[in-house]
């Protein structure tokens, strides 16, 4: 794991985020303060294209096909992340653009699970981790923007109400979840980078 976020020891990433959680307590003071802790990198000219790969069915009793992998999801909401939105009560208020990135940079990945506070951007959490911005481009069919170098890229919307019971779905811990109601993902788009793999 250390290797793979870019560090020796995970203290170090223990530390980035303590570093990171002590900037919520107000803007850094100084410029190069400043300047050490601007996240968000520039856009880049990425041109993806369509797939039709599958994802596979893992487990025999799972209800359907299912990517294993916790990516970031990019919405049009303030507080970044769906789970929160989804809390907040936010499919009651709007349609609501979404994009799933899979695969990619191994912090960006990771981001889409940890625990970080509900006002934190998961891209700035992970430019933080990396010491090196995300580089992000503008998504093909919604105005949001998503990591650059995923592997593959999910675009559409959820629509307010719009929910269908989803499961069971074989977890990581060895049990199965019970199938819940969850919004509806309406696709807009498929893009990926190059030859992609289908992260599990």
């Amino acid at each position: 794991m250390a290797w793979a976020l870019g560090v020796e020891q995970m203290d170090e990433v223990v530390e980035r985020i303590h570093g990171l959680l002590g900037l919520m307590h107000g803007p850094p003071q100084g410029l190069i303060n400043r300047v050490r802790t601007w996240a968000i990198g520039a856009l880049a000219g990425y041109q993806p294209k369509t797939t039709h790969e599958p994802v596979s069915r893992i487990t025999a009793p799972t209800a359907s096909r299912f990517s294993t992998g916790t990516p970031p999801r990019c919405t049009g909401r303030p507080t970044k992340s769906a789970q929160h939105y989804r809390a907040s009560g936010g499919l009651q208020q709007e349609r609501m653009p979404v994009a799933v990135a899979l695969g990619g940079d191994p912090a960006t990945i990771w981001t889409g699970s940890a625990p970080i506070p509900p006002d934190m951007d998961e891209m700035a959490v992970a430019g933080f981790i990396r010491e090196e911005a995300v580089e992000l481009v503008k998504a093909k069919t919604c105005d949001l923007l998503v990591p650059a170098h995923a592997e593959i890229v999910l675009e559409g919307y959820v629509i307010p109400g719009d929910e269908r019971p989803e499961g069971p779905f074989g977890d990581h811990t060895g049990y199965y979840s019970a199938a819940e109601p969850y919004p509806v993902f309406h696709v807009t788009a498929i893009t990926t980078a190059g030859t992609p793999y289908t992260p599990r």
